[in-house]
């Protein structure tokens, strides 16, 4: 058992432990239960969550992959959260897995942006997928990183957008802390996409999730690497 009482299966010890303050220093009865009161509101906004248990009752966006549903911590992407993906190489089926999301935002006549991506966007495919042509924005050739993360952060923050993808080359992990903050304030999703072999590996990173996707025989293989709300990591095989 861990000396700290936060994890999961030591809350009776945390009971506990308030008990034997109580009993000895009724001057922190006020101050105990404002911490609960805390806790009970962290727990209700699934910023924090019990170890061993995936979180329940949280909003998701269906993926449109019922089995990938199944196996994420929300049973869908998690708005308000920027995920990380590392793919093997571009055009391996990347974007295929992103239209569903794309194409609600869309729905909710929000803007889907792209910044700086390897190829141009394919107009017909985006279209046939349901998405609205003049709600998708394409900002090209930033000339440097800096000016990807400022033009994805400002339209997170705004509540026009719903969606960014970016393709930074490289990513400081106070800029993923900034990008954190924007979603949550425009309550807004962000896909931050590398190429795998990156200078910078991102472990650590306070990204909701991370994702690494490889291209293989039966589809495309999707590695959840984190997801805030699980301990419980796995992988499936995509039909795309």
């Amino acid at each position: 058992m861990s000396t700290y009482p936060y994890v999961a299966g030591n809350s009776e010890l945390i009971r506990a432990s308030l008990k034997i303050v109580l009993a000895n220093n009724t001057g922190y009865k006020y101050s105990i239960c404002m911490a609960t009161e805390t806790l009970n509101e962290l727990f209700r906004q699934r910023r924090v969550w019990k170890g061993g248990q995936a979180p329940a009752g949280g909003r998701c966006i269906g993926t449109g992959f019922t089995s990938l549903d199944g196996i994420l911590p929300y049973g869908g992407w998690p708005p308000g959260a920027v995920t990380e993906i590392t793919v093997s190489d571009w055009g391996i089926g990347e974007l295929s897995l992103f239209l569903p999301l794309m194409a609600h935002y869309n729905r909710n006549d929000r803007y889907v942006s792209w910044i700086a991506p390897p190829h141009t966007p394919y107009p017909p495919a985006l279209a046939a997928a349901g998405l609205d042509l003049s709600l998708c924005r394409v900002l090209r050739n930033p000339d440097r990183d800096s000016q990807v993360l400022w033009c994805a952060e400002k339209l997170l923050q705004s509540s026009a957008c719903g969606l960014v993808l970016a393709w930074p080359r490289t990513l400081p992990g106070r800029a993923v802390r900034r990008l954190q903050l924007a979603v949550e304030k425009g309550d807004a999703s962000c896909l931050l996409l590398r190429r795998e072999g990156s200078a910078r590996a991102w472990d650590g990173s306070p990204a909701t999730m991370r994702l690494r996707l490889n291209r293989v025989a039966a589809g495309l293989k999707l590695e959840i690497l984190k997801a805030r709300g699980t301990c419980r990591y796995s992988g499936i095989i995509l039909d795309i």
